[in-house]
């Protein structure tokens, strides 16, 4: 009986083959077959019941495949982290409360992913070596590297490689689109400003546009630097430096809408407006509060309109108050000092009755002084006597600086050589409802006003420091030229 054990040229195989004549009664026994593999170096693989199988069922004089090399494992494959990446827009979900429910109006994670120039989008994980394996004699054969990948196939405008990563090249959003990562200056939403979406809030100093395909619906908030809307902004609180709007605000609430700069197709209903310069293309009207440097319309109707420098307007209907040739940052200064000094007023004027018994009081302290100096109440009532001076004193310098400063705000509130007020068509009935309103308008031009309750005709009006001055003739290019440099 002879043992045969053959080994491959690369180890990754051993045969076992055991030569036996039929008339030898000499079988193998497994120890017999160890033994072999193990003086011709195999030590891996060695596949057991083979074993077992050679020596019970008497498998002789045939070559056996014995032992196989242990493969080696292969690593994991490259992945991808991301690291600034919003959220597939069906997966931004709303805010969940403390309570367990959800928060429809507050700012969602995840909707919009903002990034500044150099900061990271996406890292790639690099792939592993995987476990080592063995050849049958127990050499190593070295573990597999994961698939790799490379980072440019992922890369959309404004981005660029920087090591294992995809960083911003410049300030934006992050968007996924077409399975690659860009940066982007503008970000539409195909939807309202609502349910779906929760506030947004971009930070105004940005340079990023965002446009809605929709309406900003009751409720929500919106900040950002310029907003498109194709819709209409409802009752909603908007703070932007630049706002379009294709169609109009509505609403009765008062949640604000600010803007630098503010075209519109209309205002209707008491919503508070700021901007330095609107220009709305139909009308203003059923109560609305406007405030702005500029403003361009067609038509004033049922409102008030406030204009630090100058209105543009083609029809003023109806009941309306209009104010221009006033600094209404200043003019706010001046209402609240004045307010202030109302409440100092009445102090001061209820301390000088109270003096007029401070006097009586002292009175009779000199006497006290001159029978008996050493007198305890003396001191006491001395001391309260000079604590009402003092606190007097002090509201009455401090009630003197206040008339000092709204005397300051009066003589800069006026804009008497930089305003204007254009009506070119003329003041009318308001014919909007079922309802016709007659002209009554009050004008008020820096420091005088005007009614108007009757048609009248259009023209110009300015104010000096004696009256109002109107004249059917003006330049109305120049005016419609400052306008629009306001909008730049």
């Amino acid at each position: 009986m002879k043992i045969i054990v053959k080994i491959s040229e690369v180890e990754n195989e051993a045969t076992i083959m055991v030569e036996k004549n039929e008339d030898e009664e000499t079988v193998p026994i497994i120890d017999d077959l160890k033994e072999a593999l193990k003086n011709e170096g195999v030590t891996e693989g060695i596949n057991e019941s083979k074993l077992a199988m050679i020596c019970f069922d008497q498998k002789f004089n045939e070559e056996i495949i014995i032992a196989g090399a242990i493969e080696p494992k292969s690593g994991k494959n490259a992945e991808i982290e991301e690291v600034n990446v919003p959220l597939p827009f069906k997966k931004v979900k709303p805010v969940k409360k403390e309570d367990g429910g959800l928060d429809y109006y507050a700012q969602r994670k995840g909707l919009i992913t903002l990034i500044n120039k150099g900061d990271t989008i996406i890292k790639k994980i690099p792939p592993t070596i995987g476990e080592s394996g063995k050849t049958v004699k127990g050499e190593e054969i070295p573990g597999l590297e994961g698939n790799d990948m490379l980072l440019e196939q992922f890369c959309g405008p404004n981005t660029e490689i920087d090591g294992n990563a995809i960083v911003a090249s410049i300030n934006g959003m992050v968007k996924f689109e077409d399975n690659r990562y860009t940066v982007e200056k503008e970000l539409k939403l195909n939807c309202d400003i609502g349910v779906e979406t929760g506030a947004i809030n971009i930070p105004k100093d940005l340079d990023i546009t965002l446009i809605i395909d929709g309406d900003v619906q009751d409720g929500y908030t919106v900040t950002c630097p310029t907003l498109k809307i194709s819709g209409c902004v409802e009752d909603s609180t908007v703070d932007v430096n630049n706002l379009y709007i294709d169609n109009g605000i509505v609403g009765t609430s008062d949640k604000p809408i600010r803007a630098d700069v503010l075209r519109v197709g209309y205002i209707n209903g008491t919503r508070k407006v700021f901007a330095h310069t609107i220009k709305v293309q139909r009308e203003i009207s059923n109560g609305a509060s406007i405030t702005a440097d500029t403003l361009q319309v067609n038509t004033i109707q049922g409102s008030y309109v406030m204009a630090k420098e100058g209105i543009l307007v083609d029809y003023i209907k109806g009941v309306n108050h209009i104010t221009v040739g006033i600094d209404y940052d200043l003019k706010k200064e001046f209402d609240d000092v004045a307010n202030e000094m109302k409440v100092f007023e009445n102090e001061i004027n209820e301390m000088k009755n109270e003096s007029y018994k401070i006097a009586k009081k002292m009175e009779k302290m000199r006497q006290l002084a001159k029978i008996n100096p050493k007198n305890p109440t003396l001191a006491v009532e001395m001391k309260k006597i000079k604590e009402f001076k003092e606190k007097f004193d002090s509201r009455t310098k401090y009630y003197n600086e206040l008339e000092e400063k709204k005397k300051d705000r009066a003589k800069k509130m006026y804009l008497f050589n930089n305003h204007f007020l254009v009506v070119k068509s003329g003041f009318s009935t308001d014919t909007s409802s079922d309802q016709s309103v007659e002209p009554d308008t009050n004008l008020r031009i820096c420091t005088h006003i005007m009614k108007v309750n009757r048609p009248t005709s259009g023209g110009l009006f300015k104010a000096n420091e004696s009256k109002i001055n109107f004249s059917s003739k003006y330049n109305l290019k120049e005016i419609k030229d400052i306008i629009e440099n306001k909008c730049k």
